[in-house]
């Protein structure tokens, strides 16, 4: 598994293939860049779950460019 396929699971909105494949490298491969470059990509896309796990796995929500789902991340509580 590699963070292609990560980024390939979230094109493809396969969230139960991402989540597997996202903790499977998390420690080794994925950076906050790239953490960051995800929840950018799920936010653009409105895929909320992805959002929230990402969240919930280290991404800035100070790094999301949509306002009305950083709104959404900060009534989750998440925020700084």
């Amino acid at each position: 598994t590699s963070i292609e396929t990560v980024y390939k699971n979230l094109r493809e909105k396969n969230f139960n293939d991402f989540k597997k494949n996202f903790e499977e490298i998390n420690l080794k491969q994925i950076t906050s860049d790239h953490k960051n470059k995800l929840l950018h990509m799920a936010t653009e896309k409105g895929l909320d779950e992805f959002v929230v796990f990402l969240l919930d796995n280290g991404a800035d929500p100070n790094s999301i460019r949509n306002d009305s789902l950083l709104e959404k991340a900060i009534d989750r509580g998440y925020h700084k």
